[in-house]
């Protein structure tokens, strides 16, 4: 069975919710099943350290993701994933934008977005 590529992409992997979240995926992954690719825009993050082996990291040197939006695009041109995943809201508004791009021309590619919310109540 040919396996599928799969691509997470974060700004960094400091400690924080969505980071653990995306975490705990990329680990629980059957990479029998999966080729799975990290792209970070910054490596740095306390989290690196208990990435399991075996994940490929690609960085896009930008500390901004509206900077480096168009270097993300390009990475996901030239490594052609199937499943593109990303887990941080101003990302993912990013790259909805360009869907319809990755979709038809650059043969396929599905987006999953994760966006996680803690709604609290606010008395003034």
């Amino acid at each position: 069975m040919e396996r599928v590529d799969i691509l997470f992409i974060m700004p960094n992997l400091k400690v924080g919710g969505a980071e653990r979240v995306t975490l705990n995926i990329l680990n629980s992954l059957d990479s029998n099943i999966f080729n799975i690719s990290l792209l970070l825009f910054q490596m740095e993050g306390d989290l690196l350290s208990i990435l399991r082996d075996g994940i490929k990291i690609y960085t896009v040197g930008s500390e901004r993701v509206s900077i480096g939006i168009f270097k993300t695009l390009y990475m996901i041109y030239r490594l052609k994933p199937k499943i593109v995943y990303s887990g941080i809201s101003n990302l993912n508004i990013y790259l909805s934008i360009f869907i319809p791009y990755l979709r038809y021309l650059w043969g396929g590619t599905k987006v999953c977005s994760h966006v996680n919310r803690s709604y609290s109540i606010y008395e003034p």
